[in-house]
C-alpha cells in the first residue's frame, strides 16, 4: 500500500503534492494518532484489499477525496468509523477462533485427534495478524493442543515444529518443552529429548510425569552410548611409514603403504 501511494505521488503535480502536505500539516494530532492506530491494526489481507481498491482511482479522484475530508470533524468521524470496524472485526475473529478451539477440544475427548488438529489449525489461521494478549494466549493454547494431536497421530516432525513455534516466544513453556521432548524421543533424537525434558523438569521439579520422562530418556541415552562403545574387531587402518620395520612395533593390523609385502601383526 505504501508502494502504491508512492507511485501515485509520482504522478501528481508539485501543486497537488504541496496541497496534500498542507492538508496533513493542518490535521489535528489526535486524528493522526487514530489513523496510525488503525494502520497498525490492519491485517495483511486488509492492506491488500485497500491497495486493490485504491488502484481504481486516478490522481484527480484521490485529490477530490482528500479535498472532501479537509474538515477535521470529517476526518475524526471517518477515523472513528474505521477504528470501530477494525475493532469489531478483531472481536469476530477472536470469537470464531474460540469456537473452533472448543470444537477441537470435543474431538480430542472423542479420540478424533486428526479432525481436532484441523480445528486448531483453522483457529490459529483466524488469529493471524492479531497481536492482543487475548489473541496470543489463545493461539498458544491451540498450538499446545495441536502438539497433543500430533503426538497421538505419530506426526512427530510436525510436533517438533509446533513446539518450537511456541518456545520462540515463550522459552519456558513447560508443556511445549515436555511435548517437544516426547516428539524428539519418538524420532530417536534422545539428546534433544533429554535437553527439553531436563529444562522442563527444572521449571517444575515437582512434576512427576516430566521427571520420570527425563529419567527414562537419560537411561535410554546411557544404554545407547554403552552399546556404541562396546569393543569390537579393529578395522584396518592405513599408515604411511618409512619401512616395514615400523609395523613390527605396532599392535594394529596394518597395510604397507610402500608397496611391499603385507605384514600382519599378531594382536
Amino acid at each position: 500500500m505504501i508502494k502504491f501511494a508512492a507511485e501515485q505521488m509520482q504522478r501528481m503535480s508539485p501543486e497537488e503534492i504541496a496541497r496534500i502536505q498542507q492538508l496533513a500539516a493542518s490535521m489535528d494530532p489526535s486524528v493522526m494518532a487514530s489513523a496510525a492506530r488503525n494502520m497498525q491494526s490492519l491485517r495483511p489481507e486488509d492492506m491488500r484489499m485497500a491497495s486493490e481498491q485504491l488502484k481504481q482511482f486516478s490522481p484527480e479522484q484521490l485529490k477530490e477525496m482528500g479535498a472532501g475530508m479537509e474538515n477535521s470533524d470529517d476526518l475524526l468521524r471517518n477515523a472513528a468509523i474505521l477504528e470501530e470496524h477494525t475493532g469489531a472485526r478483531r472481536q469476530y475473529d477472536l470469537k470464531v477462533a474460540q469456537k473452533l478451539k472448543a470444537e477441537g477440544n470435543q474431538l480430542v475427548s472423542s479420540g478424533k485427534h486428526g479432525e481436532a488438529s484441523q480445528k486448531y489449525l483453522k483457529a490459529k489461521s483466524n488469529l493471524e495478524g492479531h497481536e492482543s494478549v487475548e489473541a496470543r494466549t489463545l493461539k498458544t493454547s491451540c498450538s499446545l493442543n495441536l502438539l497433543i494431536c500430533y503426538l497421538r497421530t505419530g506426526q512427530n516432525e510436525e510436533a517438533v515444529r509446533e513446539g518450537s513455534e511456541v518456545l520462540r516466544t515463550d522459552p519456558s513453556n513447560l508443556k511445549a518443552l515436555y511435548r517437544r521432548g516426547q516428539a524428539h524421543r519418538a524420532l530417536g533424537k534422545l539428546q534433544l529429548a533429554l535437553t527439553d525434558l531436563k529444562k522442563a523438569s527444572q521449571i517444575d521439579p515437582d512434576d512427576e510425569t516430566v521427571r520420570n520422562a527425563a529419567q527414562e530418556v537419560k537411561e535410554a541415552l546411557a544404554k545407547q552410548r554403552s552399546e556404541s562403545s562396546e569393543p569390537g574387531i579393529h578395522s584396518e587402518v592405513e599408515y604411511r611409514v618409512p619401512s616395514c620395520r615400523a609395523y613390527q612395533k605396532s599392535g594394529y593390523n596394518l597395510k604397507c603403504a610402500n608397496g611391499c609385502r603385507n605384514f600382519r601383526s599378531s594382536s
